[in-house]
């Protein structure tokens, strides 16, 4: 998606469509399955579990959705989101330890390795660059920090009908050789899926018929080399905070 659609595709509408699926009881549902996964994810990178003020930059973080899920976790959260409109949703909940910037996610206003972890839910779908996102990702990573990830695939049911839905219809969405892919400059990559959606959206995760249906959800975590591992080209793209 090109930056200048934000304001036109992100609207207060949209947001508050989106702001009320997970009031619904298939939202719930669907919003329980995912956080379930990333939150094993999470307890895979952190065993002992996450440090009280461990930073991790959420990008893209809509209503702040999954920003109070970071949160909860231990995590302080610095939430980045370029829509106004998902952005003021998001204040309002005035979620502890957590500070809200309305900033796009190919140019991330930090210095070179400032954050423990970064996460980003359902956002890359949407960015102009994801490349570039993945490299700024990994430049403002502490060497040994976490990424983490969900990640829509093409080839799910939810894939197929991504028209039907207001904001998806707007993203491109992945596949699953494509995500691996793309976290090739990653180490310890892990990705899982979730949200096994039937053609009539039935939701069937738990279910003996889950394994019928491709994943709409991938979870993934994959953590930053060290600076001796790094690509040369990403030791060398260093930024200083303006």
């Amino acid at each position: 998606m090109k930056r200048s659609q934000i304001p036109s595709v992100f609207t207060m509408e949209t947001a508050r469509f989106y702001e009320t699926f997970y009031t619904t009881e298939y939202g719930a549902r669907v919003d329980k399955v995912e956080k379930s996964l990333i939150r094993d994810l999470i307890g895979k990178a952190y065993p002992d579990s996450v440090r009280a003020g461990t930073s991790l930059l959420e990008i893209g973080c809509g209503t702040g959705v999954w920003t109070s899920f970071f949160q909860s976790i231990g995590f302080t959260v610095t939430a980045l989101e370029p829509s106004s409109a998902m952005l003021d949703i998001a204040r309002e909940k005035r979620i502890p330890n957590t500070v809200f910037l309305q900033r796009e996610a190919e140019n991330l206003p930090f210095p070179d390795e400032s954050f423990e972890a970064v996460a980003a839910i359902a956002v890359l779908e949407f960015v102009e660059d994801p490349n570039r996102v993945r490299d700024e990702i990994l430049r403002v990573l502490k060497p040994g920090g976490w990424f983490f990830a969900g990640l829509l695939n093409r080839d799910s049911e939810l894939g197929k009908r991504q028209e039907e839905d207001p904001i998806i219809r707007h993203g491109r969405l992945f596949t699953l050789p494509e995500i691996e892919s793309y976290l090739r400059s990653f180490s310890q990559v892990e990705i899982r899926g979730c949200v096994f959606l039937t053609d009539r959206w039935d939701l069937m995760d738990g279910t003996p018929l889950e394994s019928h249906w491709k994943p709409a959800f991938y979870g993934v975590r994959a953590q930053k080399q060290t600076n001796e591992g790094l690509n040369p080209s990403l030791r060398t793209n260093r930024r200083s905070a303006p």
